[in-house]
């Protein structure tokens, strides 16, 4: 079975393409995420607390980029 070369249109409009762009921001986020957390961990001042729980984002974020990844290799091993 012989796969098409994703260019820049056919990324956009396959639903593999999609659903790589949703894993690949879900990458993002997670990475910012766990950044962020990283930082709040090792702060000098342990008093002073962000407001933006950082752990689970990352946690949301790794899923969706897990499920969606998953579905983009799916969805372009075994077209409809």
């Amino acid at each position: 079975m012989r796969h098409q070369v994703m260019d820049m249109e056919n990324l956009v409009t396959s639903d593999a393409g999609r659903w790589t762009i949703i894993a690949v921001a879900g990458l993002l986020v997670a990475a910012v995420a766990l950044l962020a957390d990283r930082r709040r961990m090792k702060r000098k001042a342990p008093d002073r607390v962000g407001w933006v729980p950082w752990t689970p984002v990352f946690f949301v974020a790794l899923m969706i980029a897990v499920v969606t990844g998953g579905l983009a290799l799916k969805t372009w091993i075994a077209p409809l």
